[in-house]
Formats: C-alpha cells, structure tokens, sequence
C-alpha cells in the first residue's frame, strides 16, 4: 500500500521540520519514506522504519534494494538513507 502526505514531521516539530533540511549528505529538501512490515493480513509486524531524505535516483534504488531483500532479512537501513536527527533549541 502506498499513501502520499505532506511533511508529518511538521506537526511534530512546529516550524523546524527536517523535510526542508538535508540529510547526511546533501542539503535541502527531499522525500521522506515510512514503511513497516506487515503479514499478509497486514497486521504489523515490527516498528515503522523511515527513510530519507531521498535526493537521487540512486537513493530511490537503495531503498527499493532494501525492501526487496534487507528488510526481511532484519538488515539495518543503509545509513546514508537514514534521517539526520536535527538538534533543537533551548
């Protein structure tokens, strides 16, 4: 199932959200993916990864690469698809 959303990190964090940062990197905005495992009733089955900033076409492969293989495999997300945890005032 895919669903396409505005920034949902932009009703966690205000005005500070990191769909208009970088990633590790690259700077400026870029797509951001949720997914999680689930069986074939589409229960659930672990915590929802999120992927992102995707910039390149190469990113975009990286990530489907992962879902074909790494995913189930309990592999980690490749670390330059990771988000970059963005620090915050006071």
């Amino acid at each position: 199932m895919l669903i396409r959303s505005g920034c949902l990190f932009q009703a966690l964090r205000g005005e500070v959200s990191p769909c208009s940062h970088g990633g590790v990197h690259q700077a400026g905005p870029g797509a951001f993916v949720l997914v999680q495992r689930c069986d074939t009733a589409l229960r659930p089955l672990g915590s929802p990864v999120v992927a992102g900033p995707l910039h390149e076409a190469d990113d975009t492969a990286a990530l489907c690469e992962w879902l074909k293989k790494g995913i189930d495999a309990g592999e980690p997300l490749p670390f330059h698809l990771r988000p970059v945890a963005l620090g915050h005032d006071g």
